[in-house]
């Protein structure tokens, strides 16, 4: 009989604990598979490096910020500078895996400064030309 009180008390635990059981060992798994992984990579002595991705080599083209206006090129300018610090606030808050933050999140936050200092570059020169054009632009900062 007390068998089946024990049987009972561990099957009511499981169930009311089920969540966050699950929750720990997911996490703990992942923790030992970045580890292990890490630690294979130090012992063979190389440097871990992801699967090569084909769009590494993507070419720079900024001819889509030639084609768009003044007004057009603020706005993405101001949502790339959004998008930056959003994506940077998240990995200074450690909402992605290190493994995450390693494989994608880095090279997306590059990818954008690199895509906000093309846009602050075009408007710039199109700042530029227009001071230029303005009949007495030499006095125009006086």
């Amino acid at each position: 009989m007390i068998w089946y009180t024990i049987f009972f008390v561990f099957i009511v635990l499981m169930l009311i604990l089920e969540t966050p059981i699950i929750w720990l060992l997911s996490n703990i798994v992942k923790c030992l598979s970045f580890i292990l992984r890490k630690l294979y990579f130090l012992i063979i002595c190389k440097k871990f490096e992801p699967a090569v991705d084909e769009n590494d080599e993507v070419i720079d083209a900024p001819d889509y910020y030639f084609e768009i206006n003044f007004a057009q090129l603020c706005k993405e300018y101001k949502l790339q500078k959004m998008e930056r610090q959003k994506y940077t606030k998240l990995k200074q808050n450690q909402f992605f895996t290190m493994e995450q933050s390693e494989l994608f999140v880095d090279k997306y936050i590059s990818l954008i400064k690199r895509n906000e200092k093309d846009i602050f570059d075009r408007i710039v020169e199109l700042t530029d030309k227009y001071i230029g054009n303005c009949s007495n632009s030499e006095n125009i900062f006086i």
